[in-house]
Order: structure tokens, then sequence, then C-alpha cells
């Protein structure tokens, strides 16, 4: 994890400083604003040690770093103390997992399932209120009503990956939300303590053929988005810990898949080490990894205009983004593409 403290307006990863502090950083970064009157930023390290072998995104960084945000300013302990409880998230005995967990399929690799890890060009989407009205006026009016701004967003950039990449008709494509089981809201059995620090994450999956994708109107994915969140609950958890078990921990699939994150409600730009609250709470690198184009998130985001909205990170080959950029457009109707090329941002923010 990097934390980077600087006066800049309109922060994007990737930036330049953390290539050169830990050049093999793909954590998280804070940004935030400093008092110092220097016009160098103040440049804070912190490696993300915590973090699930399967690279699953965690509630523990942040309240970690909540913690060690408030000893920094002065407090005598933090105020969310540390659970272990380790026990609360094993597996049953014996395992027996209750749902398909489509996430973990066993998919074989077929030329252009994965994105080559050269070129591939790495753009921001930008939706605010406008893109926002004009994709939620596409939808049923239920789904106008109820869909989250996450699910609107996902489902609409999974069509119009889908169409960008232009898979066979029969390939079924994924779209991979992370879902916390905190909260007890949908998962009241599982009685997780705020300060429990394991992982506690699960990692639905939307499946759809390819070109059911394409034909249906941007509802058809918002909605397959809605429904694999909402089946989500202390069941569904329990049998995803049961599963790790008897498959050995698989990783999720990667095959024609996009695992999408919400990190609007994260909370990392309310962390305040004692040099003032964030600018800028989100990934230090957005694209590359293991598996190029796969794992992306929506950031909060405010635009040079002054609207809030959201970011969505895309990776995509040059070809298929020029798609992606020409179906966004003609989706939107009238609504403007607020799309931002990474390496243009990278220099804005230098």
């Amino acid at each position: 994890m990097t934390t980077i403290y600087m006066n800049v307006m309109l922060l994007l990863p990737p930036y330049a400083t953390v290539a050169s502090l830990s050049p093999e950083n793909d954590r998280m970064v804070v940004g935030g604003r400093t008092f110092s009157t220097r016009i160098f930023p103040i440049l804070l390290e912190t490696r993300f040690f915590l973090r699930n072998r399967r690279g699953k995104p965690q509630h523990t960084p942040k309240q970690f770093l909540g913690a060690v945000a408030e000893l920094a300013r002065g407090a005598a302990a933090p105020t969310v103390q540390p659970v272990w409880g380790r026990e609360l998230l094993t597996a049953r005995e014996p395992p027996r997992p209750s749902f398909a967990h489509r996430e973990y399929d066993e998919v074989p690799e077929t030329k252009g399932a994965i994105l080559p890890p050269g070129g591939v060009e790495h753009r921001y989407f930008f939706f605010g209120p406008g893109e926002l009205a004009a994709i939620r006026a596409q939808l049923a009016p239920c789904q106008r009503r109820h869909c989250t701004t996450f699910e609107v967003v996902s489902g609409f950039v999974w069509k119009l990956r889908t169409m960008a990449l232009a898979p066979d008709a029969d390939e079924e494509m994924r779209l991979i939300c992370v879902v916390s089981a905190r909260g007890g809201g949908k998962t009241p059995g599982l009685r997780i303590p705020w300060g429990y620090y394991g992982n506690s994450m699960v990692l639905p999956a939307a499946v759809s053929r390819a070109g059911d994708l394409r034909s249906n109107p941007v509802g058809y994915a918002v909605e397959l988005v809605r429904e694999a969140k909402g089946a989500v609950n202390a069941e569904y958890v329990r049998s995803v810990a049961d599963l790790m078990v008897l498959r050995g921990r698989p990783h999720f699939t990667a095959v024609r898949s996009l695992l999408l994150s919400d990190l609007t409600k994260a909370g990392f730009g309310d962390l305040d080490f004692g040099w003032g609250r964030p600018v800028y709470g989100g990934p230090a690198k957005v694209g590359p990894g293991v598996f190029p184009g796969v794992m992306s998130f929506l950031i909060k985001y405010t635009n040079a205009g002054g609207e809030d909205g959201v970011i969505a990170p895309v990776s995509l080959p040059g070809p298929a983004m020029d798609r992606f950029v020409e179906e966004m457009g003609k989706l939107l109707r009238a609504a403007p593409v607020d799309h931002i090329a990474a390496v243009a941002r990278q220099r804005a923010a230098l």
C-alpha cells in the first residue's frame, strides 16, 4: 500500500512516484492533502501485508490503516478493537457447498479468452449524473428505482466490454462482484464483529452467453448483476468456505471474466494520519497483473467541471478499446463519452 499526500486535484492512478518507490506495487493508494507549504508531495508507503492469498479485496486493510491513523493522531488505542475470531468463517465438517459458485468454474482457456500482457490500453470512463441518467433511462421502471449505481455501471460496462471483445455468441462471460459479509443486513447468522480482521468477502458471479449480452438491452446485464449480488446470504458465505477446503482454495475464474469491486464506500478517503483528509483513495495501478484487464474498480471522482460521479477503469487491446468507446457513445445517445486516457491522467498528476 502506498499513501501519497499531495496538493493536486483530479488524481488518478497510475502514479510515477509509486513505481519509483515500489516497482511491484499494485495495491492501494490513499492520496491526501497536506498543510505543508512545500511544493513537493509527502509520500508515505505502507505495503499491504494483510491481503488474502487469492487476491480478494478485504475490509481488513481499511480497518488496519484506520487504527494506524488514530494512533498517529495521538489516540491511546484504536476505537475498534481487533478481534481474531478465525473460527467464525471456517469450513463445516464435513464441507458441503450448497451453491454452484460459478465464479470458480474450471473453464478451458481458448484463443483471446484472457487478454495478452502486452498491447493492452488502459482508460478511465467517468459516470456522472448525466451518464447515469442516460443509462437508467434504458432500464425497466423497477430497475430505475431499485438498482444501485454499482449495479447500473457494472452491467453497462460488462455489456460494452463483451461487445468490444467480440467473443463467439455461445461463449460464457462473467461479471464477478465483490460482496462483503459484514454488517448483518443480509448475513445476520454470521455475527461478524466489527473488529474482525479475517477475510469476509465473497465473489458472486453473473454469467451469460456473449450473444445474449450483446443482443439484449443493458437492463438484462444490470439484472444479472443484481441477482448475483442478491444471492449472497449467510449460507452462501459458508458454502464458499466449504468449497475452499474441498478444492484447495481455487482462484476465481479469469477466463472471459471481469471482476469489479466497488471502492466508492471503502472509506479510504476518510483516513487522516495527521496531514488532513485525503483527496483520493483507490488503487495505485489498474490493468496490469497476473491476468491483465480482469480486475477493475469503481472509484469516487469529481471531474474538471465539478460533477461528482464514479470512475470505471477499463483495460482492453487497442482495437477493442475503440469499439468500446464507439458502442458507449451509441448507448449513451446524446450523453457525451467522458473517458480519460491513463497516460494523460498520469501526466496531469505530476
